[in-house]
């Protein structure tokens, strides 16, 4: 598979459409022996392995149970510890690691999943599209000495018999020692593979008006959406200081009060709509349509009991991905991303069906 996403990138490498470089995503690889029925119970526990930290860990892994749960729960799992059909265990474990020249040294990046259905297909595509760009391009090394942290994952599932049915690895490599920045990303690329009925709404804060340049000062993150071969970040944040036209370019429509649901879409949209339509996408490894990608989701947002419409507009730069807009649109404008939503995934699971 990865050797056909090779071949059919190559072809238009050589296009003036501008995308960003590779960046190290997680890596991930998905095995199981029996499908996971969506809607099923299932319980969490999460272990830490070992730490570089000193003390105990359980504060740490009952957090990381929290974000296991509650994305869990977004395919539409019910979480109870009450004879549950399946058993799910987390490790988590966090390695130092000295490398020499840049994140370029990691060798394979490939999202690897043995399956015959289409779950997860979105976060399927997009990692071996960064794994093909990142083979096609030069690598130029350097004798600099980099303090690395490599964020381990391993979930198993297990039916009432004790019997593992799934597995999932995932790792990722940061220089930020706090799993805290990223776990949540890396969460999603593992349980993308898992099912979903699509209909579970998350609700996430609402932030006050009057904050939004000193909540944004105090997050300035790279953003690992398992959805985009590449990192996103928010443009605006690179200066010390930020003024309200700023503010107001970033969210026209001044919906700052959403931006935890904005952030969550970042960290977990596992579907990006590329640029055009339809009759674009016949090659989805065509570069010139990924220069301005769109992620959409719905969120409720603080206590409102009308979920919001969200929908983030990307464009692509040398170095990274970069929020372009943040806005909340009405029923009718969100419907129309959807039916784009709906017809890229659609001409996914078109792609990769090669078999009679």
């Amino acid at each position: 598979m990865k050797r056909f996403i090779f071949l059919l990138v190559s072809l238009v490498l050589a296009g003036c459409a501008q995308i960003p470089r590779v960046a190290d995503l997680p890596w991930s690889r998905t095995v199981f022996t029996e499908r996971v029925i969506e809607g099923s119970t299932i319980s969490v526990a999460v272990n830490s392995i070992s730490t570089p930290m000193l003390g105990s860990e359980d504060i740490v892994c009952k957090n990381i149970k929290n974000d296991v749960m509650e994305l869990l729960s977004r395919r539409g799992f019910v979480i109870t510890d009450s004879n549950p059909e399946y058993q799910m265990l987390v490790l988590y474990n966090i390695e130092p690691r000295t490398k020499q020249s840049s994140f370029q040294s990691i060798q394979d990046k490939s999202l690897a999943v043995t399956s015959n259905n289409s779950v997860g297909l979105g976060v399927l595509f997009a990692s071996e599209l960064n794994s093909s760009l990142y083979s096609s391009q030069s690598v130029n090394t350097s004798s600099i000495q980099i303090d690395l942290f490599v964020h381990s994952f391993a979930m198993e599932i297990r039916d009432k018999t004790n019997k593992m049915i799934w597995k999932n690895d995932t790792e990722a490599v940061s220089l930020n020692r706090n799993i805290f920045s990223l776990h949540k990303s890396v969460i999603q690329y593992a349980v993308s593979s898992l099912p979903t009925n699509g209909k579970v709404i998350p609700r996430v804060e609402r932030l006050k008006n009057d904050r939004i340049i000193d909540y944004l000062s105090l997050n300035d993150y790279s953003y690992r959406c398992p959805a985009l071969p590449h990192i996103i970040r928010f443009p605006q944040f690179y200066n010390v200081t930020y003024s309200q036209n700023q503010i107001t370019t970033l969210f026209p429509k001044k919906d700052t009060s959403a931006i935890h649901g904005f952030i969550d879409l970042l960290q977990t949209a596992e579907y990006a709509i590329p640029k055009g339509s339809l009759i674009d996408w016949k090659n989805p490894t065509t570069l010139s349509i990924w220069t301005s990608p769109t992620l959409i989701g719905r969120y409720y947002i603080g206590n409102e009991k009308t979920p919001s419409n969200l929908v983030i507009q990307l464009r692509a730069t040398p170095n990274n991905y970069q929020v372009l807009k943040c806005i909340v649109v009405n029923d009718e404008a969100y419907a129309k991303y959807q039916a784009l939503y709906s017809a890229w995934e659609n001409r996914l699971k078109e792609f990769y069906s090669f078999n009679e």
